[in-house]
């Protein structure tokens, strides 16, 4: 019989280890409202916020997406590597990490539109 792949997270070096842990974060964070849009009044002085958009559907939802999808294929890199079963695809994990740095610095940028952080 073929032996089970092991899991072990002690194998992982300190880098790996923020790596995989800020991707998940960054990856809950996109659905996390980023932008909200307001309208304000006058008289009364009444302040209405009508909807609010994420990574996955805000101003450059693209990038967003980008952002995200870049997030859960360093995830299932870094677990695939973990498990001794490396992808197909030989992308090391600091090309995709810099891929999604770069896509988070311009969702950084302020709104072109109306919305408001």
């Amino acid at each position: 019989m073929s032996q089970r792949p092991s899991f072990g997270v002690t194998r992982l070096s300190a880098a790996d280890k923020i790596l995989i842990g800020a991707s998940v974060l960054l990856l809950i964070d996109s659905f996390l409202p980023w932008q909200r849009e307001c309208v304000s009044s006058a008289s009364p002085p009444l302040t209405v916020c009508l909807g609010t958009r994420s990574a996955w559907n805000g101003d450059g939802a693209f990038a967003g997406v980008l952002m995200g999808l870049f997030a859960a294929l360093l995830i299932i890199g870094e677990l695939a590597a973990l498990s001794e079963r490396p992808l197909p695809v030989t992308i090391p994990p600091s090309t995709l990490a810099g891929g999604f740095m770069k896509m988070h610095e311009q969702r950084a940028a302020p709104p072109a539109s109306g919305f408001t952080g």
